[in-house]
C-alpha cells in the first residue's frame, strides 16, 4: 500500500482514469483487461458478464483474446473505449509492470475487418460552422476513412450551406461527427441539424475549438502528411475545409495513441463539380441505397446493381450511385470501357476470375501501416498481389483508353510477394507463438528452434535412461506449462527414487520431481522460448514496416481494382440482363424506348415485366399522368429517374434504347411520410419538398412528382398542383414528370403548349377482379378504380358494398348540374363536373359532422347538415353562372390565377 491507502497498481490506474475521464477505460492485468468501480458495473450491464470486487470496489473483466468481440459491443451502444494495454513483458519487468492507453476506440475510429461491413465505408467526419453576416453560414466539412486511407475536405458558403452539409453528410453516412465545443449562443447553429434523422445515428463528439483554426489545423496537416505546403493538394480554396482537416487528423492522432497513421497518404477536395446532385429527398424517394420501410438494403437499387467482386468495388459502385456523372466525356470513357468489357466475353471473364481471389487491400494495408496486421492477412495480401499480372494480362488485350490508364496504376511488386513468400507460413499462429516465420528465413531464429527441438528429443532419452537406470518402468519425463520440467513416479515406486531426485510436487498418488540436470535442460528451454518469441515478433514487425514502405502503391492499386471491378460489374448485369448502351447528349431531349424498372423487373421473375416507351424534350416538357391506383405511374416516374442516374454513372440501361439528354439535377417529390419527432406533418414535408424543387430545378433538372397536394383540402390541393405545374412549366423549364389523381390537370393540356397527356388504363373490370394493362398511353382517363383497389387489399366487403352505393349517389349528384346553364360550353362543363365530383368526395380537412358537433352541440346537427346541404347547392349553382362566364381562350395566365383564387373564396 501507498501512503494514501492506494496500492501502486491502482494508483497507475488512476493516473490513467484522470485522462480518460469520457471512456470506459480497460486495464490489462495479464491475461485480462479489467474495469473498475463506474466502468465495471457499466460493462457488467452492457455486457452481461459477472460483476465482482476488489477490496470492496466493483470490478468486472474480460478476457484479452476475446477484445474486439466485447469492445465491438460496446462501440455499436455508442461508447468510447480506453484500452490500456502493458507496455512491456511482465516476465521481465523490474517492479510495476509499465502501462499505457494504446489507442481509444469509438464508432468512427474502427478499422478492424472483423467488427466493419466490408461493403460499406466507416466514415468519420468533422464539421466547423462559422457565421458570416446576419444570413451567410460559412461550413467547413471534412471527411476520412481511417480503415481505407480516404481523406477529403470541402466547405459551403452560400445560404443553403447548412442544407448542403445536410445531404453530403447523409451520403457518407458517418458513425461518428466532430465538431468544436461552442459556447452557449453557438451551440444553436450545431442544434440545426438533426443528427437523429441519420440511420443509423452517428456518434456525436466535441474537441477543442482552436483544433479548428485554419492556421494550426495547417501546420498540423503538413507534419502528420510530412509536406512543407498543402498546396500540392488541391485545397487551399477551402479554408473552413483545412480547418476541419486539421481538427480531424489531431483527433485521429489522439485516438490512435501508439498507431502510426501512415495510411493517410493525401487529401484531396471533396468533389461535386461535374457530378448530378441527388439530395436526401431523392436518395430517400428513389430507394438508392436504403428502401422506405424497413431501412435495409433489400429491393434497391444498391441491391440490384452491386454484382462487383471485391469489397474496393463494392464501396465504390455506391459512390458511384450516389455521385453520378455531368460530364459527357466522363460518361462516355466508362460506357467505352463497359462496352469493351462486354464484347470481349473470355477476357472479362478471366478478368472476373482473377478479381474474385483479391481480398480488401484497402483495409489491409491501413492495418498494416499502422502494424495492426495479422499473419494470415499478410498471406491474403500475397496471393491478391499475384494476381495483378493476371489482370494485367487480361486487360492488355482490349483495346479501351480507360482501362489502359487504370492498368498503368496496377502495381504487382513481386519483391512484396517473395519476401512474404519466404517468410510467412502459409497457416500461421499469432506472432510470438514460434509459427509465424518460415524455417531457413532467419539463421538465428533457426536456432533457437534447434534447441526447442532438441530439448523434446532428449526429454524422450531421459525417460527412457531413468527407467532403465531406476527400475521404475511407469516414470515420465515431461514439460508443463504450470511447473516446467519434472519427472513423475507414480506411489508403488516411491523405494526406487534415487537420493538425487528433489521433490517437486506432491499428487495424490504420485510425486514430481527434478533433478540438477533437467533444471539445466528446462533453462535452456524456456530461453528457447523467449528468444523465439522475442526475435519473431522483430522478424514479423520489420516484415509488416518493409510492406509498409509500398502503401502508396498498394492503395493506387487497390483503387484502380475497385474502378475495374465496378466496370466489369456493369458489363456483367449489361450482359446477363439485356440491358442497352445509353447514348448521352448534351440535349434537353429523355427518349427511353421500351424502358424497365432495373429492381422490379427482377422481383417479377418469372411474370414479365411491362416496358414503356418515355419522351421528355422541349415540345413535351411535362407530362401529366393518369389512372388507377397501382396501374404503374409511380412505377413509370421512379423507372425514368433510375435510368437516368445509371446512364450518368456509366452503366448500360434496361431498355431497348435511350436517348438521355444530361441531368443536372433529380428532384423528387414521391410517397406520403411524416416526422412527429419534428411534429411536421406529412403535407408540410410534402410543401417542403415541393417548395426545395420549385426554387432549385433547372430547365437541365427532372422532376418526378407523384400525387402533389392530396395531403390538404381537395381545392387548396388541386389548386397547389395546378400553381406546381404551370410554375414548372414557365419558371423552372424543368422535365417533369407528374403523376396525379386530379384529373382535371389534364385540361392544363389545352393551354400550356409542353404539357403532354398520358395514362394508365386497365384490361379487365368486373366485380370480382381488375387486370392492369401497364401500357403508357396518349391522352388522359377519369378512372382511378379506387373501391376495387381497396377490395384487392382486403378492405371487409360491408366497406366496399357502402363505398359502391356512395359512389353511385355522387355520380348522380354530378349528373344533375343543369346543362341548360347560358353560355357554359360542352368542356367547360366536364371541368366544373370533376371539380364538383372531387370536392364531394375528395378529403376534407375537418368534416361537416365534427364541426357542427363541437360548435352546435349534438342536439341541432341533423338541422344544420340540413341547412349546410342547401347551402352548398347554392354555391354549385354561383360557382356555375361564374365558370359560365369564362372564355378560357382570351385569358392570361395571371388572370387564370385569380379566377381560381375567386372559386376559392367562393367555396371557402
Amino acid at each position: 500500500m501507498s501512503k494514501g491507502g492506494t496500492t501502486p497498481l491502482m494508483e497507475q490506474y488512476f493516473s490513467i482514469k484522470n485522462k480518460y475521464q469520457d471512456e470506459i477505460v480497460l486495464f490489462q492485468l495479464g491475461d485480462f483487461y479489467e474495469a473498475f468501480f463506474e466502468d465495471a458495473e457499466l460493462i457488467s450491464k452492457e455486457l452481461n458478464i459477472v460483476l465482482t470486487s476488489r477490496s470492496g470496489s466493483p470490478l468486472a473483466g474480460i478476457p484479452v483474446k476475446s477484445l474486439d468481440q466485447y469492445v465491438s459491443k460496446l462501440v455499436k451502444k455508442g461508447y468510447r473505449i480506453a484500452i490500456a494495454d502493458q507496455l512491456e513483458d511482465a516476465s521481465q519487468a523490474k517492479g510495476l509492470v509499465e502501462r499505457g492507453v494504446v489507442r481509444v476506440v469509438t464508432k468512427g475510429t474502427l478499422f478492424e475487418d472483423d467488427l466493419l461491413d466490408s461493403k460499406l465505408n466507416n466514415y468519420i467526419a468533422a464539421l466547423h460552422l462559422t457565421k458570416k453576416g446576419r444570413k451567410e453560414l460559412i461550413v467547413g466539412l471534412a471527411i476520412a476513412d481511417l480503415s481505407t486511407g480516404e481523406f477529403s475536405l470541402t466547405e459551403f458558403t452560400d445560404e443553403l450551406s447548412l442544407n448542403k452539409t445536410i445531404t453530403e453528410l447523409k451520403k457518407y453516412l458517418p458513425s461518428e461527427i466532430i465538431f468544436p465545443r461552442e459556447s452557449e449562443d453557438r451551440v444553436s447553429l450545431y442544434k440545426k441539424i438533426e443528427f437523429d434523422d441519420f440511420k443509423p445515428s452517428p456518434l456525436i463528439t466535441t474537441v477543442e475549438n482552436f483544433w479548428f483554426t485554419k492556421e494550426l489545423a495547417t501546420q498540423f496537416l503538413r507534419k502528420a502528411f510530412d509536406v512543407s505546403s498543402l498546396d500540392g493538394f488541391g485545397i487551399s480554396e477551402f479554408p473552413e475545409g483545412i480547418g476541419s482537416a486539421g481538427a480531424l487528423m489531431r483527433y485521429l492522432s489522439e485516438t490512435q495513441v501508439k498507431q502510426s497513421l501512415d495510411n493517410f497518404t493525401k487529401i484531396g477536395p471533396l468533389k461535386r463539380d461535374g457530378m448530378m446532385y441527388l439530395d436526401s429527398s431523392s436518395i430517400i424517394s428513389l430507394e438508392l441505397i436504403r428502401n422506405i420501410w424497413e431501412n435495409t438494403s433489400e429491393g434497391t437499387l444498391l441491391e440490384a446493381f452491386d454484382h462487383s467482386l471485391t469489397p474496393m468495388g463494392s464501396r465504390l459502385i455506391r459512390q458511384w450511385l450516389l455521385h453520378p456523372l455531368t460530364e459527357k466525356e466522363r460518361i462516355d470513357q466508362r460506357l467505352n470501357a463497359v462496352e469493351t468489357l462486354k464484347l470481349n466475353v473470355i477476357p472479362h471473364q478471366e478478368m472476373r476470375t482473377s478479381l474474385d481471389q483479391i481480398t480488401d487491400l484497402q483495409r489491409l494495408i491501413s492495418r498494416i501501416a499502422m502494424e495492426k496486421s495479422r499473419p494470415m492477412e499478410l498471406i491474403a495480401l500475397n496471393l491478391s498481389l499475384k494476381q495483378v499480372p493476371k489482370l494485367k494480362k487480361h486487360l492488355e488485350k482490349l483495346d479501351d483508353i480507360l482501362i489502359t490508364n487504370l492498368i498503368s496504376t496496377l502495381h504487382s511488386l513481386p519483391e512484396i510477394c517473395e519476401l512474404i513468400s519466404q517468410a510467412i507460413n502459409p497457416t500461421p499462429n499469432i506472432p510470438g507463438s514460434g509459427e509465424v516465420i518460415k524455417k531457413e528465413f532467419n539463421e538465428k531464429l533457426d536456432y533457437w528452434h534447434d534447441i526447442l527441438s532438441t530439448s523434446n528429443l532428449w526429454l524422450e532419452e531421459y525417460e527412457e535412461e531413468e527407467c532403465q537406470k531406476n527400475d521404475i518402468p511407469n516414470l515420465k519425463v515431461r514439460n508443463n506449462k504450470a511447473i516446467g520440467f519434472y519427472i513423475e513416479v507414480t506411489k508403488s515406486h516411491y523405494s526406487k527414487v534415487p537420493e538425487n531426485y528433489e521433490l517437486k510436487k506432491h499428487l495424490k498418488n504420485a510425486k514430481r520431481y527434478t533433478t540438477t540436470e533437467l533444471q539445466q535442460r528446462e533453462q535452456e528451454f524456456l530461453r528457447a522460448e523467449d528468444e523465439i518469441r522475442t526475435l519473431e515478433l522483430e522478424i514479423y514487425s520489420q516484415i509488416v514496416r518493409k510492406i509498409g514502405t509500398k502503401i502508396k502503391e498498394i492503395q493506387e492499386t487497390a483503387e484502380a481494382i475497385g474502378q475495374l471491378d465496378c466496370l466489369s460489374c456493369f458489363a456483367h448485369i449489361a450482359e446477363t440482363r439485356n440491358y442497352c448502351r445509353p447514348e448521352i447528349t448534351d440535349s434537353l431531349t429523355i427518349n427511353i424506348k421500351q424502358g424497365r424498372h432495373p429492381v422490379i423487373e427482377r422481383i417479377m421473375v418469372p411474370e414479365p415485366f411491362i416496358p414503356n416507351d418515355t419522351i421528355l424534350n422541349e415540345e413535351e416538357r411535362i407530362l401529366i399522368i393518369t389512372g388507377p391506383n397501382m396501374g404503374g405511374k409511380t412505377t413509370l416516374l421512379r423507372q425514368v429517374a433510375l435510368i437516368t442516374i445509371m446512364a450518368q454513372m456509366g452503366s448500360f440501361v434496361p431498355a431497348q434504347s435511350a436517348e438521355i439528354g444530361i441531368v443536372d439535377r433529380i428532384f423528387t417529390r414521391v410517397g406520403a411520410f411524416d416526422n412527429q419527432i419534428k411534429q411536421q406533418s406529412t403535407f408540410f414535408i410534402e410543401m417542403t419538398e415541393a417548395a426545395n424543387l420549385l426554387n432549385n430545378a433547372t430547365e437541365r433538372s427532372l422532376v418526378i412528382l407523384d400525387e402533389v397536394g392530396r395531403g390538404t383540402s381537395t381545392y387548396d390541393g388541386l389548386s397547389i398542383a395546378w400553381g406546381t405545374v404551370e410554375y414548372l412549366h414557365d419558371i423552372n423549364k424543368s422535365r417533369t414528370l407528374f403523376a396525379t389523381h386530379y384529373h382535371s390537370l389534364s385540361d392544363l393540356e389545352l393551354t400550356l403548349p409542353a404539357i403532354k397527356n398520358y395514362h394508365f388504363d386497365i384490361l379487365v373490370e368486373d366485380s370480382e377482379r381488375l387486370i392492369f394493362d401497364r401500357r403508357l398511353k396518349e391522352h388522359s382517363t377519369d378512372k382511378s378504380f379506387g373501391i376495387q383497389v381497396a377490395k384487392l387489399a382486403g378492405v371487409p366487403q360491408e366497406v366496399i358494398s357502402r363505398a359502391s352505393e356512395i359512389l353511385k349517389l355522387l355520380d348522380s349528384q354530378v349528373e344533375t348540374i343543369d346543362p341548360s346553364i347560358n353560355g357554359v360550353k360542352e368542356e367547360e362543363r366536364e371541368v366544373l363536373k370533376k371539380l364538383i365530383k372531387e370536392e364531394i368526395s375528395g378529403p376534407k380537412q375537418l368534416s361537416i359532422i365534427d364541426f357542427f358537433a363541437e360548435e352546435k352541440g349534438k342536439k341541432g346537427m341533423e338541422q344544420s347538415l340540413a341547412d349546410q346541404s342547401q347551402e352548398t347547392i347554392e354555391s354549385y349553382n354561383k360557382l356555375c353562372k361564374i365558370i359560365s362566364k369564362v372564355n378560357l381562350d382570351n385569358m392570361s395566365i395571371i388572370e387564370i390565377q385569380e379566377l381560381i383564387q375567386e372559386l376559392k373564396r367562393e367555396i371557402n
